[in-house]
């Protein structure tokens, strides 16, 4: 139970005067309306004599909304107002309109004995249709009455920020039921990571009734503090780990490139041995005999034969060598990269 409320519901007959409420930058009809509705419910209060504007200046002649504004929200000069009318609270108000639809509503319990402030609150409606007058209702009957209905939320995640007319009700952990006011709410669920909700949310009296509010992730959304939070142990400080090395490739060994050419090389180098070789000896089968200064002498033919036999040997043990020296290489390197494959992750510090 609110302050306000233990000093409204007195067990002497208590009379409390209602300030109009004051538009700013609002339709005075909406102020107009907060000022007759927090009266009404003031009057359901068991042993409150309440004094509205109208009661005000049809017995004293008085224009409270003029009184108000010469003092300026100045609580002793409205408690010298109090006296007059020998009145024990001093209810004020203010419906203020915000740029983008939103519409912020203050209310305020002044006690003229002590000429203080008893109580204040403030209830933020949104820029959608009936959210006003909702939360006028709502506003009157958290102030001025005491809770018939219990409620438990259930809100998804549970440590998203949820608030009804901009404020934060009550949650307790397990879904205990918590006294509640009957009433349509409109509120807001926000948590980062997820996408923001408004919700209307009717609430009957009696209960308990249990209300779900559950947020959608956003899939886009990348937390960028992530890694930090999740590597903080106690107070030891977090670390950042250094990015890991490139993944070895098989085409990062030099040497093994260095054979692989090598070989390659020796290759190219026998092939052309053979293929001049056999050229020359296709010369030689292709001469014609006993040609006059063409055709060569049988012991010159035989040697060339032999020439061309011992350089075709020759191509083909330098290739084969460095078909061999290439396939070394080229073992080299997959044997390479599958033995120093990427390095496995070990546990740190901050882990």
């Amino acid at each position: 139970m609110s302050l306000a409320l233990l000093l409204l519901g007195a067990l002497d007959p208590a009379t409390i005067v209602v300030f109009p409420v004051e538009a700013v930058a609002a339709s005075p009809a909406l102020a107009e309306e907060a000022t007759r509705r927090v009266g009404a419910a003031l009057e359901k209060t068991p042993g409150n004599r309440v004094l509205g504007p109208e009661a005000v200046r049809a017995k004293l002649g008085l224009d409270l909304g003029a009184q108000a504004a010469a003092c300026a929200s100045d609580v002793l000069c409205l408690v010298q107002i109090g006296e007059v009318l020998e009145a024990a609270r001093l209810v004020t108000g203010q419906l203020k309109g915000e740029s983008d639809g939103r519409h912020v509503l203050r209310l305020s319990i002044i006690d003229v004995a002590s000429a203080a402030l008893a109580d204040s609150e403030r209830f933020e409606a949104p820029a959608r249709e009936g959210a006003v007058l909702a939360a006028i209702d709502v506003a009157a009957r958290q102030m001025f009455s005491e809770p018939d209905a219990t409620v438990i939320f259930d809100v998804y995640p549970e440590d998203a920020r949820f608030e009804l007319f901009g404020v934060a009700p009550t949650r307790p952990r397990g879904g205990t039921p918590t006294p509640f006011w009957s009433g349509v709410y409109f509120g807001r669920a926000v948590r980062t990571g997820y996408h923001p909700l408004d919700v209307k949310i009717t609430v009957a009296p009696g209960g308990p009734a249990r209300i779900r509010v559950e947020l959608e992730p956003d899939p886009l959304w990348v937390d960028p503090d992530r890694a930090a939070r999740e590597a903080q142990l106690g107070d030891r400080p977090y670390t950042p780990r250094p990015p890991p090395p490139p993944a070895p490739s098989a085409f990062a060994n030099w040497w093994a490139w260095a054979t692989v050419a090598a070989g390659a090389a020796a290759g190219a180098t026998g092939a052309f041995l053979m293929t001049d070789a056999q050229g020359g000896y296709n010369d030689l089968a292709a001469e014609q005999r006993f040609t006059l200064d063409r055709t060569q002498t049988s012991f010159a033919a035989i040697d060339a034969r032999e020439a061309a036999r011992d350089e075709y040997a020759l191509g083909r043990t330098v290739g084969l060598a460095g078909a061999g020296v290439a396939a070394v290489g080229l073992t080299w390197m997959i044997i390479d990269a599958l033995v120093s494959g990427p390095p496995r992750p070990t546990r740190g510090a901050n882990e």
